[in-house]
């Protein structure tokens, strides 16, 4: 399932090939996101930062809503393009960050589950009753 994306332009123009560029950029996105996440939705905010001529004058945002989370990634750079791949970098970052805290969370909650049933049974497998064996 590819990403529902907006794409928001501020004092820059962007062109089809600028466009098809942060395309590819965000179709490597999608091996992060379960295919039956149909809500998946990335806000994109490209900038070209007003009365400045030097430095990172370039800002590429994302905000990515997905499975219930909302994730964010902000970058700057000299050229438009370096900020998309950077902007783009971090938020797999950001994908992999969230999943491995809910995959603890899963783990914490499982580990729980366990404590809970051994303190009912004595701690070992073998005080489990008969019937659950």
């Amino acid at each position: 399932m590819a990403i529902n994306t907006n794409l928001k332009t501020t004092n820059l123009e962007a062109d089809d090939d600028l466009k098809e560029y942060l395309a590819k950029r965000l179709a490597k996105l999608n091996k992060f996101i379960d295919d039956e996440d149909t809500s998946a939705l990335a806000d994109v905010e490209l900038e070209r930062r007003p009365g400045q001529n030097t430095g990172e004058i370039y800002r590429a945002e994302i905000n990515l809503k997905i499975a219930g989370s909302y994730l964010r990634a902000e970058e700057t750079a000299e050229a438009i393009r370096d900020a998309i791949d950077e902007v783009q970098a971090e938020m797999i970052r950001e994908i992999r960050k969230a999943k491995e805290k809910r995959r603890g969370r899963i783990r914490a909650g499982a580990r729980k589950m366990k404590q809970m049933i051994q303190g009912l049974y004595g701690g070992g497998p073998e005080n489990l009753p008969e019937d659950s064996v």
